[in-house]
Formats: C-alpha cells, structure tokens, sequence
C-alpha cells in the first residue's frame, strides 16, 4: 500500500473514529478560474452566515456552540467544490433538530448568494460515517488537497 493511500485511509479512520458528523455538505463552484484564497474566502463566509442563521446576529460570542466542520477542496484546478463534514450539536433534541433543520433550508441560499454559479448539496448523516469519511477524504492522497484542507475552528479567532 503507497504512503497516500496509507494516509488517506489514516485520516478517514480517525474522522470517522473521533468525531460524529450530523451532515455533509458538498459546496460547487462551477468557476475552475478562481484561486484558492478566493475559494477559501467563500467557505468562510459561508460558515459566518450559516453560524449567524443558526445562532443569530451575537453568533460569535457563542464560540462553544458553533458548527465544527472540516472542509476539504477537490480538483481545484478542474472543478473546485469542497466537501464539508460538519456537527451541529444541541443537548437538547427539539433545539438540536430544528437546528438541523435551519442548516438544511439555509445553506443553499447561502452558498448561492456568495457563489451564484454554484450549488450547495447538503446532507444528513444518520448511519454509515465511515464510508462518508473515506468519501471526503478520497481526494487527500494529493498534496496539492492536503494545501486546502480546513481545520475545525480555523476561520474562530476567539
């Protein structure tokens, strides 16, 4: 087995060991001419306004409540869109499903009005995570991907 395959098998392993994603979101662009820091932008400021559409306009003083997601860019130089695994949580159901519900409605209009070429897909992890963290992390044998990986809180700066 090559060192890549070793470590993109590794880092799936340990997303799906150590942490438990409630939902995947896969952010196109549909605009191959855009650099990375631009794309980087978006996916801040998409986090930023989902963050404030979730825990309204003091969103950030509510730093341990905040969507912890790791975002992972694919084919940036063909087709750039970013897979996000991300975890909204709530210890209390009720509140934890209507904000699920409230990420589902409100991160395709918000990815659209920061990238009206693109689209957003977002879904629900209910079972299987280890086959949606080897999904993500598919692309990561690549250096050039392991350059455009986010980080849970990157984007905080508390």
């Amino acid at each position: 087995m090559s060192m890549r395959v070793r470590r993109r098998k590794e880092l799936a392993r340990w997303l799906d060991q150590t942490f438990c994603f409630t939902h995947h979101l896969i952010l196109t662009t549909h605009d191959p001419s855009m650099s990375r820091d631009r794309l980087r932008d978006r996916v801040k400021q998409h986090d930023a306004r989902l963050n404030r559409a979730l825990y309204g306009l003091k969103w950030r003083k509510r730093y341990d409540e905040l969507i912890f997601a790791f975002a992972f860019l694919e084919k940036p130089d063909s087709n750039p869109h970013w897979h996000v695994l991300l975890r909204i949580m709530d210890e209390d159901p009720t509140n934890l499903a209507l904000r699920s519900e409230r990420l589902e409605r409100e991160s395709g209009p918000i990815w659209q009005k920061l990238m009206p070429s693109g689209t957003a897909v977002v879904k629900r992890i209910t079972h299987d995570h280890a086959r949606v963290s080897s999904y993500v992390a598919k692309e990561l044998g690549h250096e050039v991907q392991y350059e455009d990986f986010i980080a849970p809180d990157e984007f905080r700066r508390f």
